[in-house]
């Protein structure tokens, strides 16, 4: 039987009754919240980062929690490549994302995890550059 690293999280958190929503990598995030209104776009915050695309694509990393009702909150920009922009404009970009959980966190299950974008790149190229770079 294969353990999960988030699995161990999770268990660690109910064993020390830590209320502090356990810690999700990327990669894992779907086994504990499915993003459930792709894509949901807020057209002021996209507009306010528009790029110029002679200029190399802005890639940025959020950190950020998944509450027990599916929203994000607690956003912050963790990793930016050129700094350009303010966070509260930057998190606008995933303000509107909403999860549902999983089947298999049926208790609807806090998590802080994160998510990496490109910014001056079209969507579907992006996700591609990004998870490439991530498996290198």
């Amino acid at each position: 039987m294969a353990i999960s690293l988030s699995g161990i999280l999770l268990s660690g958190m109910l064993a020390t009754g830590a209320s502090d929503p356990a810690v999700v990598l990327e990669d894992d995030k779907a086994s504990w919240w499915v993003w459930a209104n792709p894509p949901a776009v807020n057209i002021a915050a996209e507009g306010a980062v528009s790029r110029d695309p002679k200029l190399p694509p802005l890639k940025l990393q959020f950190e950020f929690l998944i509450t027990s009702a599916g929203r994000v909150a607690e956003c912050r920009v963790s990793q930016i490549s050129e700094d350009v922009y303010d966070d509260a404009t930057l998190c606008a970009l995933i303000a509107l994302h909403q999860y549902r959980p999983s089947i298999k966190n049926s208790a609807r299950t806090p998590i802080r995890t994160f998510q990496t974008m490109l910014i001056g790149v079209d969507p579907d190229e992006a996700r591609k550059l990004v998870h490439s770079a991530d498996s290198h």
